[in-house]
């Protein structure tokens, strides 16, 4: 029969399923309102992760004053189109890709300016415009409107100029290839000029997402634009007519790709994008061209990815909703952590499709958004019914009890609650302490104190819970875990002990970002007692929380502090060495007397698992046990000979420097009379 616990994760887990699978199946059919919200979305990740624009690309702008210096009509003469290329190559253009289709004769009385633009696009390399339409008789396949023959001849390469707007207007993809039929095929006009440029480039079929870009510096153009003014107006001042333009007005040139593009309002050639609703159609060129320098492009992943990625969100956003909700101490509580797991899901799923997009990768985003949102939703509706209920029957325990573990455990066995009050039963119990805590505490603001111990407090105690623990108290840096109970667990002595050992190498991974954010160099001591204990409700009629009380507690508490007189990491007592079993190693340390009580005590370091042992390790805690058995047995000599012996071995092993001083001193005093071998233990 499945706990509370578990039908009501299986419930939310259902609903997530099933919001689940609606959100995979509108990302695999991608119906025109999900697509048109995908593009909003994909809109605004491309603005927030565009990279800047690279230097190599630069435009010249046919604008209004360069129409009214070429004589105020539209398109501008074709002398002085010619104006501006031969001008833009003395400026130092590497390339010069015309972005106007030149299809218009014009000979006659205008024959001697078609003959200027002839010679201008031999001077070096230069691309000019052609047109593209899908054939409908062969779909697949393009009808190319090429420029005059004797502009295609004297041009480097004729590029297509089709810019493909989505259903909202704005142009996301471009096509480089153009399949004309019988195995020919056209270029696009920015990849014959980055072609120009880079002659290893290698064309891409079909459509290319682009990757929008950035200016350089906020305020300014994305790519450096010069007015056809100023080309002209160089052109005049060469004929001497008027002065040239000032020498950094044409720098952009040099060196460039450069796109000679209309931006005039008489052009209409508005083409917005994803980063700019007014850009033109030379600035859609030339981001292009600077995509195919930079290699720069985006790739949308396939439907079915997008299917499994929203189907995953909404299932995720599903079982933290219940989670948190679950793990929630109050009704109210629980709605909010519910809401805050399905938040935390939902930037999670933008903030990870953002990444993706600043990589170069399309991941859907619409959605599996609206996925985790429905999969929360449904969650917390399955679960609020038998949330409640289990909530009653609990109520009066959540007010005295402070553990979110144990909590937990009352709402999947709440029969536990009358095995409480005051029992005697055989626990282990748990002390730990930060070795200088006092120390680097001074160092550092309450603020930022608090702040490390919470991590360093949360960490330990997610070890605790996960190996079955009970934490009992934090008192500063210390932690007081209890095994056994309020939960009984047979085995809770080899629980604790793989507890502290977990919990010693979860400090060790995680102090070194501790040293380098805060400073501060955490290592901690431990002590474990198994013994019984009198263990239950301690407190007022109001307010009561669950503890432990006994000698057995107080030994736990003194063999924390002894760590630091031995120089040992965990010390236990006898109690928890016979019942841990055979699956730990431990070192004899020594049989101590509390203050207080006649009767020595034998105690020991936890060293780690048994099988973790190589047998140079089995064989030196061999040699140990050996050399304590001669200094208990007063074979000062022998145990001397053996310590100095396995402190060389282990020169950093402080246990072994203290016996072979014990044995010195031993030897100093000779037959001294009444030596029971047992230390009084005064560290607290």
């Amino acid at each position: 029969m499945l706990s509370p616990t578990a039908r009501r994760l299986r419930a939310a887990l259902l609903a997530g399923t099933t919001a689940g699978l609606a959100a995979g199946a509108l990302a695999l059919l991608r119906p025109e309102p999900i697509e048109a919200a995908e593009r909003l979305l994909y809109d605004l990740r491309a603005a927030r992760t565009a990279p800047a624009a690279g230097p190599g690309v630069a435009l010249v702008a046919l604008d209004d004053e360069t129409i009214r210096l070429a004589g105020g009509t539209y398109p501008i003469p074709r002398s002085a189109l010619a104006a501006l290329v031969t001008e833009a190559r003395r400026a130092g253009a590497a390339v010069v890709a015309i972005d106007l289709l030149l299809v218009d004769s014009l000979e006659g009385a205008l024959a001697e300016e078609n003959a200027a633009l002839e010679a201008a696009l031999r001077e070096g390399p230069t691309v000019v415009a052609a047109a593209a339409t899908e054939d409908p008789a062969r779909p697949g396949t393009f009808v190319l409107q090429p420029p005059l023959p004797r502009f295609e001849a004297a041009a480097s390469a004729v590029g297509v100029v089709s810019q493909r707007q989505d259903a909202d207007g704005k142009v996301r993809a471009l096509r480089h290839a153009f399949p004309l039929g019988g195995g020919a095929q056209a270029y696009s006009l920015p990849w014959q000029a980055a072609r120009a440029a880079r002659p290893d480039l290698v064309v891409v079929e079909g459509l290319q997402l682009v990757r929008w870009t950035r200016p350089p510096r906020p305020g300014q153009p994305v790519y450096p634009e010069v007015s056809g003014a100023r080309l002209l107006q160089a052109a005049l001042a060469r004929e001497g007519e008027g002065s040239p333009p000032e020498p950094d007005t044409l720098a952009p040139l040099k060196g460039a790709v450069v796109v000679l593009s209309p931006t005039a309002a008489a052009a209409k050639d508005k083409r917005p994008t994803p980063v700019n609703p007014e850009a033109v159609g030379g600035e859609v060129n030339a981001t292009a061209v600077d995509g195919l320098l930079t290699g720069r492009a985006v790739t949308r992943t396939p439907p079915a990815a997008d299917a499994a990625f929203a189907f995953s969100v909404a299932l995720a956003a599903a079982l933290l909703a219940a989670l948190a909700a679950i793990a929630a101490l109050r009704p109210g509580a629980g709605l909010a952590l519910s809401g805050l797991g399905v938040a935390a899901t939902l930037w999670g799923t933008w903030w990870a499709t953002e990444s993706l997009l600043s990589g170069g990768t399309w991941l859907a985003a619409a959605a599996p958004l609206l996925g985790g949102l429905l999969g929360g939703l449904s969650a917390q509706g399955a679960l609020f019914a038998s949330e409640r209920r289990d909530r009653r029957v609990i109520h009066d325990a959540l007010g005295r009890y402070t553990s979110p573990a144990l909590v937990r455990t009352l709402l999947d066995r709440p029969e536990l609650l009358d095995r409480f009050g005051g029992a005697r039963q055989e626990l282990t119990v748990y002390f730990s302490d930060l070795r200088g805590f006092t120390s680097f505490s001074e160092g550092l603001s309450p603020e930022r104190l608090v702040e490390l111990l919470n991590e360093y407090l949360s960490a330990m105690t997610e070890v605790v819970e996960r190996h079955g623990g009970y934490v009992d108290k934090y008192v500063g840096d210390a932690i007081m875990a209890i095994w056994g109970a309020p939960v009984p667990a047979a085995d809770h002595a080899a629980r604790a002990c793989r507890s502290a050992l977990a919990m010693r190498d979860r400090l060790a991974e995680l102090a070194p970002g501790w040293r380098a954010r805060y400073g501060a160099d955490l290592f901690a001591r431990a002590g474990l007692n198994t013994a019984e204990v009198v263990a239950g409700n301690i407190g007022s009629r109001r307010k009561a929380s669950y503890t432990v009380m006994g000698d057995g507690v107080n030994l736990a508490s003194r063999l924390e502090g002894a760590n630091k007189a031995y120089g040992t990491a965990i010390l236990v007592g006898e109690g928890t060495r016979a019942a841990a079993g055979p699956g730990f190693a431990f070192r004899s340390i020594d049989v101590v007397r509390v203050k207080g009580k006649q009767t020595g005590v034998a105690i020991s370091e936890l060293i780690g698992p048994a099988e973790g042992l190589d047998e140079p390790a089995r064989g030196w805690l061999a040699a140990w046990e050996a050399a304590m058995a001669d200094y208990r047995g007063r074979r000062f000599e022998a145990a001397r000979a053996a310590f100095a012996a396995l402190s060389a071995s282990r020169p950093d092993d402080e246990p072994a420097r203290l016996y072979l001083a014990r044995c010195d001193e031993q030897l100093a005093r000779g037959a001294a009379g009444g030596w029971d071998g047992v230390h009084e233990l005064h560290e607290k």
